[in-house]
This record gives structure tokens, C-alpha cells and sequence, in this order.
């Protein structure tokens, strides 16, 4: 999670509701732990200036020597050898970088989520891959990478959610093809859904005959026109569908898809005891700012503390814990 750029460093003021009370679990939680972060940051900047002079020598030698050795040997493997050789460098250029991001985000994220009650963080966490297989909103994949993981209950329900990054073979050179990238959010139930339930971005009239052939559902027609023109519905209960997915849900669905990515896309999926969220990002969201910048700043806690509001609302506005009797 990057901490860019603020008017007062080392300072959080309360700007939203759902903020109240974050001031003095800041103070006593968060702003201790920036200083010292803070102070991390000025050795590791110092080690990556170093390395990054080091790396600059090295690659022209190498470019160098890779010339030359093409030039007499006349074989492509040359150019292989030279491109692990720059990978390696760079790896270790920027290992002081890698470093600083594991400390603000062990040492900040880990505490940011302690203000939401019973959550935990781990950076190289995941939810479990049987889940995302067994979500037809899930593109199929044969790799699956996962981290930032945040698990835990909220109001007595139990959620966890992750950033993930999907891949396939590809049929060239073995390539592998990503086919998701984003935020994936898991909430469990105690009492299983009827039906099976699936909302994605409107597919247009040949998506839709695909979609209701293949998966055996029906397409659900939804309340608010505005909606009919950013999702289709499909579902094997009609009745829980409509039950479930009411304007204020949608409403909330498409503030959850803006807050983690204003150009993507969200979909979801109701079946068995699962309510499946997957926001296409394109990019990883709890990345730290640039090294060269100071993480005393707080503009972008504000941030995160809106993600996590925003998923706390689909959670509250779908009244779980009435309708499935947690």
C-alpha cells in the first residue's frame, strides 16, 4: 500500500464517518511504528543508491561482453545467458526496496487492520485455490499466486480477502498467459444459499444465450434500469436472486469496484456458503510508495481505510447475519 504524499506528515485527521475514532488508535497504535519505519527507510535508500551505482557498471559490462561474445561465437544462447545475468542484477539492485516493503507492511498493515477488530495480516497469505475453482465467475487457470491476505470476522461474520494473480499455459514457448489480476474477497457463510447466484458485467445479447446455456441458469431481470445496463444476472433461483440482489446491494457492489479499481471490472457469485467477489485491478494494491518518499505520510491510510469500509458495507447492506441465521 503506497503512502504518498500528504499536507501533515506523521498526523491523521478524521475526514469520514466511518473514520471516527482512528485518530487515537493511530496515536497509540500506528505512529510509533512510521517513525521507526521512517528511519529504515533512510538505510535501505542508502543501500539501493549504492547497489543502483554498483548495477549501472555492471549492465554496461555485461551489454559489453555480450557483444563481444555474440560477435565471436555467433550463437543465441549467448543472449539468454546475458538476459539471466540481467535479471540477477536487478534482483539485487533492488533487494534493499523488496526489504523496506516487507517492513511497512508488516509493521503498518498489520496494525492499520487491528482498528477493525479480529482481522489478520499475512503478506504472502492466500485464500485456499479449491474456493476459486469452485466459483464459475473464476477464469480457468493452471497458476495461481496470491498475497496480502486479510482473514478474520467482521460483525460475526467470517471474511478474508487477497490480492491474486491468475495465469494459464500458453501454446507458444510455454508461456504463461494471465488471465486475472486484482482483489479477491471471500465471505463465508453459516447457512448455505438455495441457488447459485452469478452477477458479472453485461455481456450483450450473444453473452447472454452462452452464459444461460453452459451454466443452466436463467437470467435474473434486475429492479433499476441502471444496473440492467452495467450487469447481467443469472441464476438457478430466481426468487433468492431477486431476495439477494437489491438495488442497495448493487449500489454497494459498484462502490466496492471504485474504490479498489475505477477502470475495472467487478463480478460476483452466491453459491453454496460462499459470497465470491473478484475486482479486476490490473495492478497490486497494497504496494508501497517509492522508496525516495516519505512514509510518515498518511493520505493514502485514508485510503485504505475506504477500501476496507467498502467491503464492510456489501457485508452490512446484504444483512448477513439475518438472512442466513449466523
Amino acid at each position: 500500500m503506497p503512502f504518498a504524499k500528504t499536507v501533515s506528515a506523521g498526523t491523521f485527521i478524521e475526514r469520514e464517518p466511518y473514520e471516527k475514532g482512528f485518530t487515537d488508535f493511530f496515536e497509540r497504535n500506528i505512529k510509533e511504528r512510521l517513525v521507526e519505519v521512517e528511519k529504515q527507510r533512510f538505510v535501505f535508500l542508502d543501500q539501493y543508491r549504492r547497489r543502483k551505482k554498483v548495477a549501472v557498471a555492471l549492465y554496461s559490462a555485461e551489454l559489453a561482453i555480450t557483444i563481444f561474445l555474440f560477435y565471436i561465437i555467433q550463437d543465441e544462447s549467448v543472449l539468454l545467458l546475458s538476459f539471466f545475468v540481467a535479471v540477477f542484477i536487478f534482483g539485487w539492485m533492488r533487494q534493499p526496496v523488496s526489504k523496506y516493503h516487507s517492513h511497512v507492511k508488516e509493521g503498518i498493515i498489520s496494525k492499520l487492520i487491528k482498528f477493525f477488530g479480529t482481522l489478520a495480516f499475512s503478506e504472502n497469505g492466500k485464500i485456499d485455490g479449491n474456493i476459486l475453482r469452485d466459483a464459475s465467475v473464476t477464469p480457468v487457470f493452471q497458476h495461481y499466486t496470491g498475497s496480502d491476505h486479510i482473514s478474520g470476522e467482521y460483525d460475526g461474520v467470517p471474511m478474508e480477502m487477497c490480492e491474486v494473480k491468475l495465469e494459464n499455459e500458453g501454446r507458444k514457448n510455454n508461456k504463461h498467459i494471465v488471465v486475472f489480476i486484482g482483489e479477491i474477497f471471500h465471505i463465508r457463510l453459516r447457512k448455505p444459499f438455495h441457488g447459485r447466484t452469478v452477477v458479472k458485467r453485461d455481456g450483450g445479447l450473444l453473452g447472454n444465450l452462452l452464459n444461460a446455456q453452459f451454466s443452466g441458469s436463467q437470467r435474473v431481470k434486475l429492479e433499476d434500469p441502471k444496473f440492467e445496463g452495467i450487469f447481467d444476472v443469472f441464476s438457478t433461483d430466481q426468487v433468492e436472486a431477486r431476495y439477494l440482489l437489491t438495488t442497495a446491494f448493487m449500489e454497494r457492489l459498484l462502490a466496492l469496484r471504485d474504490m479498489y479499481s475505477k477502470n475495472g471490472s467487478i463480478k460476483c457469485e452466491f453459491f453454496s456458503n460462499h459470497l465470491f467477489i473478484m475486482v479486476e485491478t490490473g495492478t497490486n494494491l497494497f504496494e508501497v510508495g517509492d522508496i525516495e518518499k516519505s512514509c510518515l505520510d498518511t493520505e493514502d491510510i485514508h485510503r485504505f481505510l475506504g477500501q476496507m469500509h467498502s467491503v464492510f458495507q456489501v457485508i452490512e447492506v446484504l444483512k448477513l447475519n439475518k438472512y442466513t441465521g449466523l
